[in-house]
């Protein structure tokens, strides 16, 4: 009885001891995926940092391009309107010649 007693105890002994090794495995994983988890936060606030910058960029790109497009709009709806007043001269004394 008493050896029974003796093997049961350093069995009980030795699963409390892998149990303890075992938290301690988990507990080191743990650790260790919180730490992975914190670096990818930090990857994460760092892309979402540099997306918010480039659209940012992109929306006075755009803006700016749209500007230059009316400006160079309005450019050209002039000359065109120059260039047709011209043309509309050029016309009436090239109509005047051959009346003459």
């Amino acid at each position: 009885l008493s050896n029974a007693r003796e093997v049961h105890a350093k069995e009980l002994e030795s699963a409390k001891k892998a149990h303890s090794d075992e938290v301690a495995t988990l507990k080191n994983d743990l650790e260790k995926l919180r730490g992975e988890v914190d670096s990818k936060d930090g990857a994460i606030d760092s892309l979402q940092s540099q997306v918010k910058s480039m659209q940012e960029e992109h929306t006075v790109v755009v803006a700016k391009h749209e500007k230059d497009g009316s400006t160079m709009r309005d450019m050209l709806a002039s000359q065109k309107d120059d260039l047709s007043s011209e043309l509309s001269n050029t016309r009436e004394l090239h109509a005047k010649e051959l009346e003459s």
